[in-house]
């Protein structure tokens, strides 16, 4: 009997899985066990659940994990057991695995999250080097974004972006690149990963589709609300003391969305734990107005697209800024 339900449950999957490739989906997550002796197990758990639920925020996937696909299974077996009509009902298979380890060096705990895209066993990941486990709640949501956030990974033959390949104590931030004290891999962003998978975007959007407030992963800038008259305003928050906020104003041709900087640049804009007020204010004198370009998705709740930003490479004494740094973006609404 136990055989006869796991052909029937393969065929369901089969089914579900011929189904989905005829309409745009959301990439399915699934999130491994994480591992490492950094950290004992209930907290490795803990931490896992927080990476998930950083995951999710992002509104670009859906999340599972083998404990939830277990129960999904158990349930969907009982109830084929009972009789009970299951048309409709399936169980997520994943396109990418997220995994992660804390180990101990020293003194000190080096955290990884890895992504594995599972069609081609392509694996990009991020890791930073922290002094407590305080300083790993701190700071694994960033870290989980900027595996989703920065790729070049997908145009054919690239390489590790050159972006990451910063020189021992140089900086490389602001705007729209991680600070030098992470230590990062070429990783693939949540736009560049939602685009592999097949997407419907609204051909004609409008002002009211962009009504409300929206959160993505540019550094520095916590939330952005945008206005039916084509203004807009981004909130800053580079850390205590240094919030703010910055003008914006957008237009829509052709279903392109493009959204530019309304103002003189913020150097709080530019502020990170290497590059102090001084410097952000070289920065600021030198940086390219930000400018986004957009795609809205069928159900209106994302923003995929580019972000025209800076990179910043140098020491604090000689900062140098690149502006023909772009990114894959993506921004989800959480508000009206």
């Amino acid at each position: 009997m136990k055989r006869f339900f796991c052909l029937l449950l393969s065929s369901l999957l089969i089914s579900a899985i011929g189904l989905s490739a005829q309409v745009p989906r959301q990439p399915v997550v699934k999130v491994a066990t994480f591992t490492g002796d950094g950290l004992n197990t209930a907290e490795l758990l803990t931490l896992e659940r927080l990476v998930s639920s950083y995951v999710v925020e992002m509104r670009a996937f859906k999340v599972i994990d083998d404990s939830g696909r277990d129960l999904a299974l158990n349930e969907l077996e009982a109830s084929l057991a009972m009789g009970a009509t299951v048309t409709g009902s399936t169980v997520l298979t994943a396109d990418f695995i997220l995994s992660g380890n804390v180990g101990r060096l020293g003194d000190r705990y080096i955290v990884t999250i890895q992504n594995t895209r599972v069609s081609s066993g392509e694996q990009l990941s991020v890791s930073e080097t922290v002094d407590s486990v305080n300083d790993i709640v701190l700071r694994i949501r960033s870290l989980t974004f900027n595996l989703f956030q920065r790729s070049d990974m997908t145009a054919a033959g690239n390489s590790a972006t050159a972006a990451a390949a910063t020189v021992p104590g140089s900086v490389q931030s602001g705007a729209s690149s991680p600070s030098a004290a992470q230590s990062t891999t070429a990783v693939n962003s949540a736009a560049a990963i939602a685009a592999s998978i097949p997407q419907s975007y609204r051909p004609d959007p409008q002002p009211a589709d962009l009504v409300g407030t929206w959160r993505g992963t540019d550094r520095n800038i916590e939330s952005i609300q945008l206005f039916a008259d084509g203004s807009g305003v981004a909130l800053i928050n580079a850390g205590p003391n240094l919030r703010g906020s910055l003008r914006l104003r957008y237009t829509i041709s052709r279903g392109v969305i493009t959204i530019v900087q309304n103002q003189a640049n913020d150097p709080r804009l530019y502020r990170t734990a290497s590059i102090d007020h001084p410097t952000a204010m070289r920065i600021a004198a030198q940086a390219r107005p930000l400018r986004w370009e957009f795609q809205l998705n069928a159900d209106g709740s994302s923003l995929f697209g580019t972000r025209y930003g800076i990179a910043v490479n140098g020491t604090t004494n000689g900062v140098r800024v690149d502006n023909t740094y772009t990114s894959p973006m993506h921004w989800f609404k959480i508000s009206r």
